[in-house]
């Protein structure tokens, strides 16, 4: 006579263990596929920033050229009127030293 014997405990670890190994290689493939997508989509977040910093450029570059070419007779034009002249300062003689000043006294 021939006992067969089952053992349920092997069959259903190994099941176990095959199960958590395909999730974990499906969280790893995961993982791989998220970081790649955030390599591409910094190197074009990094080709647009060099857009702009070269539009940028060229904008301040073309800012310069103006404020150069302003003159007191366009500006005279525009309504804009010379106080260089009426401007005044005040200086004392000794300089002040220590001032501060004191909430609730």
């Amino acid at each position: 006579m021939q006992h067969s014997r089952t053992t349920t405990l092997p069959s259903s670890l190994f099941i176990s263990f095959f199960a958590v190994l395909i999730v974990l290689a499906g969280f790893y493939l995961y993982l791989i596929q998220s970081s790649v997508v955030s390599v591409l989509e910094r190197r074009s977040y990094e080709a647009r920033a060099s857009q702009l910093e070269s539009q940028l450029a060229v904008l301040e570059s073309s800012y310069v050229g103006l404020i150069g070419g302003i003159t007191l007779a366009d500006a005279s034009l525009k309504g804009f009127i010379d106080v260089s002249k009426e401007t005044s300062y005040v200086f004392t003689k000794t300089p002040v030293s220590g001032v501060a000043m004191r909430h609730g006294n």
